[in-house]
């Protein structure tokens, strides 16, 4: 699910999945938190909490 944090100048989308240790997966220029699309499962089913910025 897609979730929103209000910040000076705009809005991040991000989206977190899972429990346990945290992970942060951070995209570079022109790309979308989408390029993770296939990672977040096996991190997930690993025990990892992820999250898509």
């Amino acid at each position: 699910m897609t979730e929103y944090l209000a910040v000076d100048g705009g809005t991040i989308a991000y989206e977190v999945a899972g429990s346990g240790p945290p992970i942060v997966l951070a995209h570079g220029m022109g790309d979308s938190r989408a390029a993770y699309r296939a990672v977040i499962p096996p991190l997930v089913a690993a025990g990892y909490r992820v999250a898509a910025v």
